[in-house]
């Protein structure tokens, strides 16, 4: 337990963790239902308020991706290393902002189900890394 004040309540209560959190997120226009046994934020004693931290955050996003069905952050790293792109050159390739690459693969930003599904489609298929390329490089269309 740990002793912190609570921002919803005021006082200086004990603040327990791995506790089991439920929470429904909108991603994509639609909401899913994400649940977590052992959540590791902390709630206050005395007002239930959850408290996310960095480490929480990335659970709930890693189990929101599960949920929904996306790639997790591990995968999308593998299809990279896999295809032999770095997160600046599959950034510039596709013309994805690099940030928004680095949050994709930290858990820090769920991506879209269009996101998804392209980069399944880019790690999957070297003919489309090959017309991405092209059309990169020459501006073939």
């Amino acid at each position: 337990m740990k002793t912190e004040l609570c921002v919803n309540c005021m006082k200086l209560v004990e603040m327990s963790n791995n506790f089991h959190y439920k929470e429904t997120r909108r991603h994509d226009g639609l909401e899913y239902t994400v649940e977590l046994k052992f959540y590791t934020g902390f709630k206050c004693n005395e007002c239930e308020e959850v408290h996310h931290t960095k480490h929480s955050e990335r659970q709930i996003i890693r189990e929101l991706k599960n949920v929904i069905g996306l790639l997790q952050a591990e995968e999308i790293r593998a299809g990279l290393e896999k295809t032999g792109y770095s997160q600046k050159g599959f950034a510039e390739l596709t013309g994805i902002a690099e940030e928004v690459v680095s949050r994709w693969v930290n858990h820090r930003q769920v991506q879209s189900r269009s996101s998804d599904n392209f980069m399944r489609v880019f790690f999957s298929f070297p003919e489309v890394r090959r017309a991405l390329a092209l059309w990169k490089t020459e501006g073939v269309s």
